[in-house]
């Protein structure tokens, strides 16, 4: 039953986000809350930072 429950908040969070984030996304005054409520971040470089030898991988 845990188990249910906490697929269950993970799904209703991630909808959430995808919710806001088409939102935002749709909206150019807004578009910027993408990154500083989402928590996304824009790297110029095309880097992710996932890789784990990376310098500037996330922590």
């Amino acid at each position: 039953m845990g188990k249910d429950c906490d697929k269950d908040a993970l799904r209703t969070k991630f909808n959430e986000r995808v919710g806001k984030f088409e939102q935002y996304a749709a909206d150019p005054e807004q578009f910027n809350k993408i990154y500083s409520e989402l928590g996304f971040t824009y790297i110029d470089d095309g880097c992710d930072g996932f890789c784990p030898e990376c310098e500037q991988m996330m922590t």
